[in-house]
């Protein structure tokens, strides 16, 4: 018969875990008003939820949509920059 020896381990001070997380959907609440107007509603509306990495793209795609283009390569930098800072001090 084999021989089996139970070894007792410390148990760890800590586990890391990767997971996968949908983003929240967007909804922009709003009522009309009385010339047919959107007037926004915060307490229906849902902010949408954005991983930092894709921060400066969002900003750019939405000033795109408003009709703002930048054509200055060194601000879309100094904005990648930054957003890099902000995700190396959220990570650390």
């Amino acid at each position: 018969m084999p021989s089996y020896s139970i070894v007792a381990s410390p148990m760890p001070d800590s586990i890391k875990v990767n997971t996968v997380k949908y983003p929240t959907l967007p909804i922009w609440g709003f009522t009309g008003g009385s010339q047919g107007q959107y007037i926004y509603n915060q307490s229906s509306s849902t902010d949408f939820s954005l991983d930092s990495s894709e921060q400066t793209n969002i900003v750019i795609g939405i000033l795109k949509y408003l009709g703002v283009v930048v054509n200055n390569p060194t601000i879309i930098q100094a904005a990648n920059q930054e957003a890099a800072k902000v995700e190396a001090n959220e990570k650390s």
